[in-house]
């Protein structure tokens, strides 16, 4: 037994066609900053979405505030 239902399709959570960094920060000191930082890196793979609720750009991409 693999552990795995039989048929059941992980690509989505493995490799996605986009990913959203939710509480993106353009403070250096924050989690959310090194997280959007990251997840740029691989902008060349899928698309990114930063949110944050103050909107404005973050590393120089535009930022969704929901």
């Amino acid at each position: 037994m693999t552990g795995q239902p039989a048929g059941r399709d992980l690509t989505a959570l493995f490799n996605p066609s986009s990913v959203a960094v939710v509480g993106a920060s353009a403070e250096t000191a924050k989690w959310g900053h090194w997280l959007a930082k990251g997840a740029l890196r691989g902008a060349h793979r899928r698309r990114v979405e930063l949110v944050n609720r103050r909107g404005g750009t973050i590393l120089g991409q535009p930022v969704h505030m929901s």
